[in-house]
């Protein structure tokens, strides 16, 4: 699933022809190694070339990542900051779910909202969520907020906007088979976009997939969602 390496080239606009990084493809995949190492990715597209990192602007309380609100950065290679996503949770995790996304400047630019009840996102294991923009319905999605930590389960999970499905995120491990036996189950995420779309769409699907980047590496607040099926 990982593309190939390539050598560099100039960096794109951050949505160009209607797709995020002007790419109908784009990969997620873990760093591994430093501070935050396990909420830290790449984005590269299928040639291999690195678009962006994105990584925690500040560290939350040791232990309390999933209860937390968590601000994170897009930055190019050479560190200039394309946008934020802040997740929030409300107080002590028991209020709705959202993803926002800002501008450096601190401009919304849209926002994966729950939807879902608390009761339903208590006992199942996946959340569902509306992707919006100035308070309008653009498309929905769902995210999962549970796997076991030795899970096989891979991730093929649609999106939608108001009519028909415009993307889909997959995941697919990225262990050898030895390290699958032994190691909490990691993965890579990759975005299929089905045809170009307009602002702020491109820039949710981005933050859509990262959030089931995200959600994979934070605990579960839904305790009986690991009996769900």
């Amino acid at each position: 699933m990982q593309p190939p390496t390539a050598a560099k080239v100039p960096a794109p606009p951050l949505t160009s022809g209607g797709y995020p990084f002007g790419e109908p493809t784009l990969f997620l995949q873990p760093i591994h190694g430093g501070a935050g190492s396990d909420i830290r990715c790449s984005i590269t597209n299928p040639r291999g070339q690195l678009l962006a990192l994105i990584q925690l602007l500040k560290a939350p309380p040791l232990g309390a990542e999933a209860i937390s609100e968590l601000v994170f950065e897009v930055v190019r290679p050479d560190g200039t900051q394309l946008l934020q996503f802040i997740r929030s949770v409300g107080f002590r995790g028991h209020g709705k779910h959202g993803l926002h996304v800002r501008d450096p400047d601190g401009r919304e630019l849209g926002c994966l909202r729950q939807t879902s009840s608390y009761w339903q996102f208590f006992r199942t294991p996946k959340i569902s969520f509306e992707l919006e923009y100035q308070d309008q319905s653009l498309g929905a999605t769902k995210i999962r907020s549970y796997i076991p930590k030795f899970t096989k389960l891979e991730l093929d999970e649609p999106i939608y906007d108001t009519s028909t499905e415009i993307g889909r995120v997959h995941s697919q491990r990225n262990q050898s088979k030895l390290e699958a036996m032994f190691m909490y189950a990691t993965f890579d995420y990759r975005l299929d976009c089905a045809h170009p779309t307009s602002p702020p769409m491109p820039t949710l699907l981005l933050a859509t997939t990262f959030a089931h980047f995200l959600y994979d590496h934070l605990d579960s607040l839904a305790p009986f969602s690991r009996w769900a099926r």
